[in-house]
């Protein structure tokens, strides 16, 4: 892999961090781009508001979820260090939910505003983690029929052909975006149905992968399922929940 992207004598640019802010950066280009779609009455100062908050959260909540499944002291919390992507998920949500309620944005149309730009962040940034050698995949059952799209880890030092977990995900979340943004004229007609895309669709994409995850995942109750499996779960549940009753109790005018 190449996770040193730039190195100039004692100056070094690590890959990683190099994508993380290209990730950054495209979601919060492309939450402006998406805002006169899903939400034309907000004013674009909102939108910067909105995804500094998430910025800021998702990184507490991705930083904390890490260090609290890998028993790490919470000292480090200010350190470099691993990150974990559903804890940043999770707390970014939260504290976006809260700030559209202040401006009176409802969840539905967050959803369909933010998902977007979520999953096109989530595809840059695995493309770091793959170049850092992070996140990686199982080894092949077969290591002497290779497919093609197999590769190795130099960091592992075991000479393993494995799945490109990282690579496979980054697939998945720009194609999902990708759909989101074709149905871009249903966001007046059909609120939250872009946004439900994304998250089941993301969700789904997640617990499959995990099976295909050969890094340490961490176990929940038993050795079957990860935690990110379990949460996966747990949103798709909430998720659904809120959106069938959001639907019956509280429908939005057309």
């Amino acid at each position: 892999m190449y996770p040193i992207l730039f190195q100039w004598g004692n100056f070094v640019v690590p890959s990683w961090h190099v994508f993380f802010v290209l990730a950054a950066l495209l979601g919060w280009w492309t939450l402006g781009l998406w805002r006169p779609l899903a939400w034309p009455e907000g004013p674009a100062r909102a939108v910067d508001s909105l995804f500094l908050i998430a910025y800021i959260s998702g990184y507490i909540g991705a930083r904390g979820l890490s260090i609290l499944v890998e028993g790490e002291s919470f000292n480090s919390f200010f350190e470099l260090g691993s990150m974990t992507l559903y804890g940043g998920i999770l707390l970014a949500s939260l504290t976006s939910i809260l700030y559209a309620q202040w401006k009176k944005l409802s969840v539905l149309r967050l959803a369909d505003l933010a998902l977007p730009s979520l999953l096109l962040g989530i595809a840059v940034g695995r493309i770091g983690c793959f170049l850092n050698g992070d996140d990686y995949g199982r080894p092949l059952l077969d290591q002497t029929q290779i497919p093609f799209w197999a590769v190795k880890f130099p960091n592992l030092d075991d000479n393993l052909y494995r799945y490109p977990v990282q690579l496979m995900e980054s697939a998945v979340c720009l194609s999902i975006a990708c759909y989101g943004w074709s149905k871009r004229t249903l966001l007046k007609r059909r609120p939250g149905e872009i946004g439900t895309i994304g998250i089941v669709g993301y969700a789904i994409t997640r617990f499959v992968l995990e099976f295909y995850r050969g890094d340490d995942r961490g176990h929940f109750f038993s050795e079957l399922l990860s935690p990110a499996q379990m949460i996966s779960i747990a949103v798709i549940l909430v998720w659904a929940g809120f959106f069938i009753f959001t639907l019956i109790m509280r429908p939005e005018p057309e």
